[in-house]
């Protein structure tokens, strides 16, 4: 078997992806939109301010914390996902990266004119941001996964090079030291030279790729991954449990709460590498489903966009819908709320990310890939010059 066939060909001699993997896909993104519609985004000077990064004794309050690592599993899914197919994979399309260059910059400077057009208090850090969308923290993960696709064949090599043992141990060893030096001694959201996302990407990967080639027989026991999914998802929230409780008598656990919620703790990484084999064994081809995942990358773009626009008075716009919620209901009805207002910024930027597919990508993907094909000519000369005059 081709690892249970997660593409299958039709009559036509077309490979066709099995849908499992797509629906997953979109789930991700709908729990990543989730986090991102967190109350915990009000500026602490607003008297609806919620403070969801210590220890609470409030249960409503530690569900809200416990929906913070939405945004953590959801981006571990999209990571799992890919990398499970780019473990059989040595090349990398500089078409496909053209791409998600080209429709991350489009789309964002949509979002500039957009933000011109309703009035936004837009400042010069705003626009050089979203003029230059793939340089800067605001899509984050769209320029981690460029740079983790063109690595790809080495870590594909280094998996090779490694064996067995050797893949396990720098595996295990590497997501559970990294977590651990995580939770104990990077700063809060402090992504520097100690600790960068593209790190959190290549475990996962080193993960995903042990799983696929030395654990056949678990990744398709469906049963079994739901247990390990189970498992993992209970002591991920005991785990939490455990710091809230510490965090009640000891600083140093309060501040670290939402610590847990990072995509490469191996619990979530387990959880996240256990839906993809339950999703993968869902053998059906859905059009729509395959459809909406294939903008999914594009859905983070505009949601973020959407509820990051500078609106006057110093906040954005998703602390202004906020402080509307907050003003109509009560404490006991945020989690609804929550759900509520992702649900519809989710559709909203599925609504657009659909339009903005069948418009404009069609003729950006034809301009990415004549553009590559002559940067590619012109490289290959100069490469082939540079080998002429360095050589004898």
């Amino acid at each position: 078997t081709d690892r249970q066939t997660d593409r299958q060909t039709d009559r036509q001699g077309k490979t066709v992806r099995q849908s499992g993997v797509e629906l997953l896909r979109i789930i991700a993104m709908f729990i990543i939109v989730i986090c991102h519609c967190n109350p915990q985004f009000l500026d602490e000077s607003s008297p609806f301010y919620l403070n969801l990064d210590e220890s609470t004794t409030d249960i409503s309050t530690f569900i809200l914390i416990l929906m913070r690592f939405t945004g953590g599993m959801g981006n571990a899914i999209f990571i799992v996902c890919s990398s499970w197919f780019l473990v059989d994979s040595d090349k990398v399309k500089p078409v496909k990266v053209m791409g998600i260059i080209a429709d991350v910059c489009i789309l964002s400077w949509l979002s500039l004119v957009f933000s011109f057009i309703v009035g936004a208090d837009v400042g010069m850090g705003y626009i050089i941001g979203r003029l230059i969308p793939n340089l800067n923290g605001s899509f984050w993960f769209t320029s981690c996964y460029m740079i983790f696709y063109m690595i790809h064949p080495i870590l594909n090599a280094a998996v090779k090079y490694l064996g067995k043992r050797r893949h396990f141990i720098v595996t295990v060893a590497g997501i559970v030291l990294y977590f651990i030096y995580y939770f104990l001694i990077v700063k809060k959201l402090d992504v520097t030279f100690w600790f960068s996302h593209i790190v959190d990407f290549i475990l996962i990967y080193f993960a995903v790729a042990y799983v696929k080639l030395y654990m056949p027989k678990f990744a398709e026991n469906v049963k079994l991954n739901w247990i390990v999914f189970a498992i993992s998802a209970i002591l991920l929230i005991a785990l939490t449990g455990i710091i809230n409780i510490f965090g009640l008598k000891i600083d140093l656990f309060s501040e670290r709460i939402t610590r847990p919620g990072i995509q490469s703790n191996p619990l979530i990484t387990a959880m996240a590498v256990s839906l993809l084999n339950i999703f993968r064994n869902m053998k059906f081809r859905s059009g729509a489903v395959n459809t909406i995942s294939s903008v999914s990358l594009m859905v983070f773009v505009i949601h973020f966009s959407l509820i990051g626009i500078p609106l006057s008075g110093g906040i954005s716009s998703r602390e202004r819908i906020w402080i509307y919620i907050r003003e109509n209901i009560t404490n006991e009805h945020l989690i609804l709320a929550e759900f509520a207002f992702s649900a519809a910024l989710f559709i909203v930027s599925l609504l657009i990310a659909l339009l903005y597919k069948f418009t404009l990508k069609k003729p950006i993907g034809k301009f990415c890939g004549w553009f590559c094909e002559r940067a590619g000519k012109v490289c290959n000369k100069i490469i082939d010059l540079c080998i002429e005059k360095t050589s004898g």
